[in-house]
Protein backbone atom coordinates (compact mmCIF):
# COMPACT_ATOMS: atom_id res chain seq x y z
CA UNK A 1 0.00 0.00 0.00
CA UNK A 2 2.45 2.09 0.54
CA UNK A 3 4.16 1.95 -2.75
CA UNK A 4 0.65 3.64 -3.90
CA UNK A 5 1.64 6.71 -1.85
CA UNK A 6 4.10 9.17 -3.71
CA UNK A 7 6.77 10.52 -1.26
CA UNK A 8 5.70 8.68 1.70
CA UNK A 9 6.80 5.29 3.47
CA UNK A 10 6.66 2.93 6.44
CA UNK A 11 9.55 1.44 7.64
CA UNK A 12 9.88 -1.65 10.12
CA UNK A 13 11.41 1.58 12.29
CA UNK A 14 8.06 3.26 12.40
CA UNK A 15 6.11 0.10 13.14
CA UNK A 16 8.20 -0.82 15.58
CA UNK A 17 8.04 2.78 17.44
CA UNK A 18 3.99 2.62 17.18
CA UNK A 19 3.71 -0.61 18.47
CA UNK A 20 5.94 -0.92 21.45
CA UNK A 21 5.65 2.78 22.42
CA UNK A 22 2.77 4.61 20.68
CA UNK A 23 -0.28 2.41 20.30
CA UNK A 24 -0.89 2.41 23.69
CA UNK A 25 -1.11 5.97 24.32
CA UNK A 26 -2.85 7.35 21.42
CA UNK A 27 -6.44 7.29 21.70
CA UNK A 28 -8.95 5.58 19.24
CA UNK A 29 -10.63 8.92 18.21
CA UNK A 30 -8.59 11.72 17.48
CA UNK A 31 -9.02 15.54 16.05
CA UNK A 32 -6.00 16.26 13.97
CA UNK A 33 -6.07 20.66 14.85
CA UNK A 34 -3.47 21.29 12.06
CA UNK A 35 -2.81 19.29 8.67
CA UNK A 36 -2.27 20.88 5.03
CA UNK A 37 -3.24 20.63 1.94
CA UNK A 38 -1.77 21.69 -1.50
CA UNK A 39 -1.89 21.51 -4.99
CA UNK A 40 1.07 22.62 -7.98
CA UNK A 41 -1.99 23.87 -9.77
CA UNK A 42 -2.60 26.70 -7.78
CA UNK A 43 1.47 28.13 -8.72
CA UNK A 44 1.35 31.26 -10.48
CA UNK A 45 3.90 33.60 -11.56
CA UNK A 46 3.97 35.36 -8.23
CA UNK A 47 4.80 32.32 -6.46
CA UNK A 48 7.70 32.02 -4.04
CA UNK A 49 8.54 28.98 -1.65
CA UNK A 50 12.54 29.02 -0.53
CA UNK A 51 11.50 25.10 0.75
CA UNK A 52 10.42 22.15 -0.94
CA UNK A 53 6.32 22.61 -0.21
CA UNK A 54 6.05 22.72 -3.66
CA UNK A 55 7.38 19.01 -4.29
CA UNK A 56 4.90 17.48 -1.61
CA UNK A 57 1.04 18.01 -3.17
CA UNK A 58 -1.67 16.83 -0.46
CA UNK A 59 -5.41 16.20 -1.29
CA UNK A 60 -7.99 15.06 0.92
CA UNK A 61 -7.72 11.60 -0.26
CA UNK A 62 -3.68 11.16 0.26
CA UNK A 63 -4.15 12.74 4.23
CA UNK A 64 -6.82 10.50 4.75
CA UNK A 65 -4.79 7.34 3.78
CA UNK A 66 -1.52 8.76 4.93
CA UNK A 67 -3.37 9.43 8.60
CA UNK A 68 -4.86 6.12 8.63
CA UNK A 69 -1.11 4.32 8.27
CA UNK A 70 -0.05 6.87 10.87
CA UNK A 71 -2.74 6.03 13.51
CA UNK A 72 -3.74 2.54 12.70
CA UNK A 73 -7.15 2.02 14.04
CA UNK A 74 -7.72 5.17 14.65
CA UNK A 75 -10.68 7.13 13.80
CA UNK A 76 -9.74 10.69 12.76
CA UNK A 77 -11.01 14.34 12.14
CA UNK A 78 -9.58 17.13 10.82
CA UNK A 79 -9.09 20.73 10.80
CA UNK A 80 -6.84 21.84 7.49
CA UNK A 81 -5.80 24.67 5.46
CA UNK A 82 -3.25 25.20 2.68
CA UNK A 83 0.80 25.53 2.85
CA UNK A 84 1.67 28.94 3.70
CA UNK A 85 3.32 29.79 0.13
CA UNK A 86 3.80 32.98 -1.26
CA UNK A 87 2.54 34.62 -4.21
CA UNK A 88 -0.11 31.29 -4.95
CA UNK A 89 -3.64 31.85 -6.64
CA UNK A 90 -5.77 31.66 -3.24
CA UNK A 91 -8.77 32.99 -4.81
CA UNK A 92 -8.79 29.71 -6.43
CA UNK A 93 -6.88 27.54 -3.53
CA UNK A 94 -8.94 28.49 -0.40
CA UNK A 95 -12.62 26.57 -2.02
CA UNK A 96 -10.23 23.63 -2.96
CA UNK A 97 -8.95 23.05 0.08
CA UNK A 98 -12.95 23.22 1.63
CA UNK A 99 -13.96 20.83 -0.83
CA UNK A 100 -10.92 18.63 -0.20
CA UNK A 101 -12.14 18.40 2.85
CA UNK A 102 -15.45 16.69 2.28
CA UNK A 103 -13.20 13.72 1.37
CA UNK A 104 -12.33 13.04 4.81
CA UNK A 105 -14.33 12.65 7.33
CA UNK A 106 -18.13 14.43 7.76
CA UNK A 107 -16.78 16.07 11.03
CA UNK A 108 -14.01 17.44 9.74
CA UNK A 109 -13.77 21.33 8.81
CA UNK A 110 -11.40 23.60 6.57
CA UNK A 111 -9.25 27.12 7.54
CA UNK A 112 -9.30 30.03 5.06
CA UNK A 113 -5.41 30.83 4.68
CA UNK A 114 -5.26 34.36 4.66
CA UNK A 115 -2.84 36.63 3.20
CA UNK A 116 -3.03 40.48 4.52
CA UNK A 117 -4.52 41.72 1.00
CA UNK A 118 -7.92 40.03 1.64
CA UNK A 119 -10.49 42.24 2.21
CA UNK A 120 -12.57 41.68 5.34
CA UNK A 121 -15.92 41.88 3.30
CA UNK A 122 -13.83 38.83 1.27
CA UNK A 123 -13.59 37.44 4.13
CA UNK A 124 -16.89 37.10 5.42
CA UNK A 125 -18.50 35.93 2.21
CA UNK A 126 -16.03 33.37 1.90
CA UNK A 127 -16.97 31.97 5.62
CA UNK A 128 -20.63 32.49 4.77
CA UNK A 129 -20.18 30.68 0.96
CA UNK A 130 -17.42 27.70 2.02
CA UNK A 131 -18.38 27.35 5.82
CA UNK A 132 -14.54 27.91 6.89
CA UNK A 133 -14.15 27.26 10.39
CA UNK A 134 -11.28 29.23 11.37
CA UNK A 135 -8.90 31.78 9.61
CA UNK A 136 -5.00 31.19 9.24
CA UNK A 137 -2.95 34.31 8.73
CA UNK A 138 0.84 33.52 8.26
CA UNK A 139 4.09 35.64 9.03
CA UNK A 140 5.88 34.96 5.33
CA UNK A 141 3.23 36.63 3.91
CA UNK A 142 4.22 40.32 5.99
CA UNK A 143 5.74 42.24 3.71
CA UNK A 144 9.98 42.34 4.11
CA UNK A 145 10.98 43.84 7.38
CA UNK A 146 7.42 43.92 8.87
CA UNK A 147 7.04 41.59 11.67
CA UNK A 148 4.18 42.73 14.12
CA UNK A 149 1.18 40.62 13.95
CA UNK A 150 -0.92 43.15 12.32
CA UNK A 151 1.44 42.76 9.05
CA UNK A 152 0.20 39.92 8.08
CA UNK A 153 -3.75 39.87 9.49
CA UNK A 154 -4.97 43.37 9.72
CA UNK A 155 -6.96 45.25 11.78
CA UNK A 156 -9.57 44.74 8.75
CA UNK A 157 -9.56 41.46 8.81
CA UNK A 158 -9.33 40.77 12.82
CA UNK A 159 -12.87 42.93 12.88
CA UNK A 160 -14.01 40.44 10.29
CA UNK A 161 -12.84 37.83 12.41
CA UNK A 162 -14.11 39.84 15.96
CA UNK A 163 -17.52 40.44 13.98
CA UNK A 164 -17.93 36.54 13.10
CA UNK A 165 -16.35 35.00 16.36
CA UNK A 166 -14.14 33.30 14.50
CA UNK A 167 -11.37 31.02 15.34
CA UNK A 168 -7.51 31.90 14.11
CA UNK A 169 -5.08 29.66 13.92
CA UNK A 170 -1.47 32.25 14.33
CA UNK A 171 1.87 31.15 13.38
CA UNK A 172 3.92 33.45 16.06
CA UNK A 173 6.86 34.67 13.83
CA UNK A 174 9.66 33.48 16.15
CA UNK A 175 8.00 32.41 19.34
CA UNK A 176 4.79 33.69 21.28
CA UNK A 177 7.23 35.62 24.02
CA UNK A 178 8.39 37.91 21.13
CA UNK A 179 4.80 38.98 20.43
CA UNK A 180 2.99 38.94 23.82
CA UNK A 181 2.48 42.23 24.13
CA UNK A 182 0.74 42.42 20.71
CA UNK A 183 -1.26 39.22 21.42
CA UNK A 184 -2.79 40.84 24.45
CA UNK A 185 -3.60 43.96 22.91
CA UNK A 186 -5.49 42.24 20.18
CA UNK A 187 -6.98 39.88 22.30
CA UNK A 188 -8.62 42.54 24.41
CA UNK A 189 -9.73 44.57 21.33
CA UNK A 190 -11.11 41.87 19.56
CA UNK A 191 -12.70 39.90 22.20
CA UNK A 192 -14.92 37.79 19.86
CA UNK A 193 -11.79 36.15 18.23
CA UNK A 194 -10.94 32.63 19.80
CA UNK A 195 -6.99 32.34 18.99
CA UNK A 196 -5.46 28.98 18.60
CA UNK A 197 -1.46 29.11 18.86
CA UNK A 198 0.17 26.85 16.79
CA UNK A 199 2.73 24.96 18.15
CA UNK A 200 2.24 25.43 21.53
CA UNK A 201 2.78 29.38 20.41
CA UNK A 202 5.78 28.23 18.02
CA UNK A 203 7.99 27.05 20.80
CA UNK A 204 10.18 24.97 19.03
CA UNK A 205 13.07 26.13 21.87
CA UNK A 206 11.24 26.38 25.63
CA UNK A 207 12.91 29.00 25.67
CA UNK A 208 10.20 31.38 23.27
CA UNK A 209 7.13 29.88 26.03
CA UNK A 210 8.73 30.04 29.10
CA UNK A 211 8.90 33.59 30.12
CA UNK A 212 5.12 34.18 29.20
CA UNK A 213 3.17 30.90 29.40
CA UNK A 214 1.74 32.07 32.83
CA UNK A 215 0.85 34.99 31.21
CA UNK A 216 -0.94 33.48 28.40
CA UNK A 217 -2.82 31.30 31.14
CA UNK A 218 -4.49 34.36 32.46
CA UNK A 219 -5.41 35.62 29.11
CA UNK A 220 -9.00 34.96 27.59
CA UNK A 221 -9.86 33.51 23.95
CA UNK A 222 -6.55 31.61 23.52
CA UNK A 223 -5.89 27.95 22.88
CA UNK A 224 -2.78 26.25 21.42
CA UNK A 225 -2.24 23.45 19.68
CA UNK A 226 0.90 21.11 19.91
CA UNK A 227 1.73 20.48 16.50
CA UNK A 228 5.44 19.80 15.67
CA UNK A 229 6.75 20.01 19.06
CA UNK A 230 9.22 17.39 19.53
CA UNK A 231 10.65 18.28 22.81
CA UNK A 232 8.79 17.17 25.85
CA UNK A 233 9.62 20.68 28.08
CA UNK A 234 7.16 22.86 26.20
CA UNK A 235 4.58 20.69 26.49
CA UNK A 236 5.06 20.35 30.00
CA UNK A 237 4.93 23.68 30.38
CA UNK A 238 1.53 23.97 28.84
CA UNK A 239 0.18 21.14 31.07
CA UNK A 240 1.37 22.58 34.25
CA UNK A 241 -0.01 26.05 33.78
CA UNK A 242 -2.53 26.24 31.24
CA UNK A 243 -5.99 25.15 31.42
CA UNK A 244 -5.48 21.68 29.71
CA UNK A 245 -9.19 21.76 28.23
CA UNK A 246 -7.19 24.76 25.82
CA UNK A 247 -4.75 22.21 24.30
CA UNK A 248 -5.37 20.34 21.02
CA UNK A 249 -3.46 17.68 19.76
CA UNK A 250 -1.98 18.84 15.93
CA UNK A 251 0.37 16.99 13.40
CA UNK A 252 1.01 19.59 11.21
CA UNK A 253 1.01 16.42 8.82
CA UNK A 254 1.25 16.88 4.62
CA UNK A 255 2.51 14.25 2.59
CA UNK A 256 6.06 14.64 2.47
CA UNK A 257 6.74 17.27 4.90
CA UNK A 258 5.27 18.76 8.00
CA UNK A 259 4.65 15.93 10.52
CA UNK A 260 5.59 13.51 7.50
CA UNK A 261 8.89 14.61 7.79
CA UNK A 262 11.76 12.12 8.87
CA UNK A 263 13.39 13.95 12.13
CA UNK A 264 12.61 16.61 14.43
CA UNK A 265 13.53 19.90 15.63
CA UNK A 266 15.84 20.20 18.07
CA UNK A 267 16.14 23.13 20.45
CA UNK A 268 19.47 24.71 20.92
CA UNK A 269 20.40 27.19 23.33
CA UNK A 270 17.88 30.02 22.77
CA UNK A 271 17.40 28.72 18.26
CA UNK A 272 16.43 25.89 16.94
CA UNK A 273 17.99 23.07 14.22
CA UNK A 274 15.68 21.47 11.98
CA UNK A 275 17.32 17.93 11.61
CA UNK A 276 16.57 15.78 8.86
CA UNK A 277 17.93 12.35 8.36
CA UNK A 278 15.46 10.15 6.18
CA UNK A 279 17.34 6.84 6.90
CA UNK A 280 17.76 6.69 10.46
CA UNK A 281 14.89 8.58 11.37
CA UNK A 282 11.17 8.17 12.33
CA UNK A 283 8.56 10.77 11.46
CA UNK A 284 8.32 13.68 12.20
CA UNK A 285 4.76 12.81 14.42
CA UNK A 286 5.74 10.09 15.65
CA UNK A 287 8.78 12.39 17.75
CA UNK A 288 6.26 14.76 18.64
CA UNK A 289 3.53 12.24 19.78
CA UNK A 290 6.86 10.30 22.12
CA UNK A 291 7.35 13.75 23.83
CA UNK A 292 3.50 14.89 24.56
CA UNK A 293 3.46 11.08 25.49
CA UNK A 294 6.22 11.78 28.37
CA UNK A 295 5.14 15.18 28.91
CA UNK A 296 1.67 13.71 29.74
CA UNK A 297 3.50 11.09 32.20
CA UNK A 298 5.68 13.74 33.86
CA UNK A 299 2.05 15.92 34.49
CA UNK A 300 0.25 12.75 35.60
CA UNK A 301 -2.90 13.51 33.46
CA UNK A 302 -5.50 10.75 33.93
CA UNK A 303 -6.77 8.86 30.47
CA UNK A 304 -10.08 10.94 30.27
CA UNK A 305 -7.52 14.20 29.82
CA UNK A 306 -5.20 12.23 27.30
CA UNK A 307 -8.40 11.79 25.25
CA UNK A 308 -9.20 15.35 26.22
CA UNK A 309 -6.51 16.49 24.14
CA UNK A 310 -6.22 14.36 21.89
CA UNK A 311 -10.26 14.56 20.89
CA UNK A 312 -12.79 16.31 22.72
CA UNK A 313 -11.29 19.77 23.33
CA UNK A 314 -11.23 20.57 19.85
CA UNK A 315 -14.42 18.73 18.66
CA UNK A 316 -15.73 20.82 21.46
CA UNK A 317 -14.30 24.15 20.83
CA UNK A 318 -15.10 23.17 16.80
CA UNK A 319 -18.66 21.54 17.60
CA UNK A 320 -20.25 23.01 20.66
CA UNK A 321 -23.35 21.90 19.99
CA UNK A 322 -21.90 18.30 19.82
Amino acid sequence: MTQEIPDFRYTELDRKIWEEKLEKFVPHRIFDAHTHFWSNRFVTPETRCDNDWLDHQTDGELLLRVSQMLYPGRTVDFLTFSMPVTGADYERLNPWAASEVKKLSPHSLAAMLVTPDIPGETIRTMVKTYGFAALKPYHLFAAPGRIRIRDYFTPEQMEAADEGKLAVVLHCRSGVAADIAELEECATRYPGIRWILAHCGAAFNPDFLEPVVRRLADMPGIWFDISGICEVYPQALLLKHVNRKRIFFGSDIALGSGGCRRGRVVSLANSVLWYKNPERTTFWVYEQLLAMRRACDLMELTGSEVEDIFFRNAADFFRPEG
